[in-house]
């Protein structure tokens, strides 16, 4: 395993040795690193699912109004990006959205409400 090596300022140390609890600064770093990675490739595949939305609606040609037979594509795909921004957000943001659509008198996304679009098909 490859060693980095890296000066910090005494005030950083600190706040990274705080950070850190008994884990040690180097693990926590470490940890933290990782754990940016893993939130950058969960951003870019959310990114990319825009990306192909976008390009299946321009291809739609039907002024935004899906055609019967891609309108199970059209909700396959934003099922997949609904997924995924609940698996990026986490629980507090997600909670917080929920609100925002309660508060619009909207309906909350739910699995049963997928159920049971899926049986009027």
């Amino acid at each position: 395993m490859a060693r980095v090596s890296f000066a910090l300022s005494d005030e950083m140390y600190n706040e990274l040795s705080g950070r850190a609890g008994g884990a040690g600064v180097s693990a926590y770093v470490r940890a933290a690193l990782e754990q940016a990675w893993g939130r950058e490739d969960r951003n870019n595949a959310l990114l990319a699912a825009l990306d192909a939305l976008t390009v299946r609606l321009d291809r739609d040609g039907s002024g935004g109004r899906a055609e019967p037979s891609s309108a199970h594509e059209t909700q396959g795909a934003l099922m997949e990006l609904l997924l995924l921004m609940r698996a990026v957000a986490g629980p507090e943001k997600l909670r917080a959205a929920q609100a925002e659509v309660e508060r619009l008198r909207l309906p909350v996304w739910g699995s049963s409400m997928f159920a049971r679009s899926m049986d009027h098909e």
